[in-house]
């Protein structure tokens, strides 16, 4: 896809044993990635997902895999693709994405304190 930008999904396991997946999308080819936590494996294909919106990462986290500071578990990639932010704000998101089986143009909305409901546009 032309004028597009690295994203991860990273499986994030925490020491309690627990795990999450954390979507993570580079903007450009230099700032923080735009990062949204998630119950399931995107990758695998879903029609509609929700989960928050957390703080930017850093970049490093498109090549990292081990140990998360602080004792918080690690990361371990799960899938790599590209992805296009078209729209981005507090209340949405559009992007176009391809991220192993998901692939298309994904609209996510705020539903409540920095939750988001995505599905395909």
């Amino acid at each position: 896809m032309p004028g597009t930008h690295p994203t991860v999904l990273l499986r994030h396991s925490l020491p309690d044993g627990s795990h999450h997946f954390d979507w993570m999308l580079a903007r450009d080819d230099s700032g923080s990635l735009l990062t949204f936590r998630l119950d399931e494996d995107i990758s695998l294909g879903c029609q509609r997902f929700s989960g928050p919106r957390l703080p930017d990462h850093r970049r490093r986290y498109l090549e990292y895999e081990g140990p998360v500071s602080g004792d918080r578990g690690r990361v371990d990639r799960v899938a790599r693709g590209d992805c296009e932010i078209l729209l981005e704000s507090h209340e949405e998101v559009l992007v176009r994405v391809a991220l192993g089986s998901l692939s298309g143009e994904i609209h996510g909305t705020a539903i409540e304190d920095g939750l988001f409901l995505f599905g395909f546009q």
